[in-house]
């Protein structure tokens, strides 16, 4: 939120339901799940940010949606998910990290493209960055068409290296839990 108030941004929200958060003068806290609160806003925003949140919803297609009708004419989403592919081909067990049960949705390049074009925005830019492990970072605008450069020509396969990576866990885990004394819950 300060880095959005150094890039001349004035009227700052934050949507969370922890109960940890409170306004601080410098930025609005909202106690309500995402939309929820914003109607009391002065609308409609230059910019709607959603970093590491999308994969939490059921319905991420909506959250899109409802993310585009709240901006300007000229406004912008800003969106970050784990990436699921690139987790996946890493090496190590990174990836690991974004597979548990507080997410709902996951996201390849081309799922994310795809979803915010049936939401209706336009992806201006999509591009990888190493932030909580493997991640995608979308810009979008109001537009209706995703741009043709950021849908991948063939797609066929992407999720081979998800599904080898996810069988090789639970193998894994079964591997341990053959292991585990009786008595000790995992």
């Amino acid at each position: 939120m300060r880095a959005l108030a150094k890039r001349g941004f004035r009227e700052l929200y934050i949507v969370n339901p922890s109960a940890e958060n409170r306004d601080t003068g410098e930025f609005r806290v909202i106690s309500s799940c995402f939309p929820g609160g914003l109607s009391e806003t002065t609308q409609p925003f230059d910019v709607v940010v959603g970093q590491h949140r999308l994969e939490h919803s059921c319905a991420p297609v909506a959250a899109v949606a409802v993310a585009r009708n709240l901006l300007a004419p000229n406004g912008e989403v800003w969106i970050e998910v784990p990436d699921i592919a690139a987790s996946a081909l890493s090496n190590g067990s990174v990836w690991l990290s974004i597979v548990y049960a507080l997410h709902s949705s996951y996201f390849t390049r081309e799922t994310l493209v795809r979803a915010n074009a049936y939401a209706g925005p336009q992806a201006l830019s999509i591009e990888n960055v190493d932030h909580y492990g493997k991640s995608l970072r979308a810009v979008l605008s109001r537009g209706n068409e995703p741009s043709p450069a950021l849908i991948s020509a063939n797609d066929e396969g992407h999720w081979d290296p998800v599904v080898d990576a996810m069988q090789r866990y639970f193998e894994g885990l079964k591997q341990f839990c053959a292991h585990v004394p009786s008595g000790i819950a995992c």
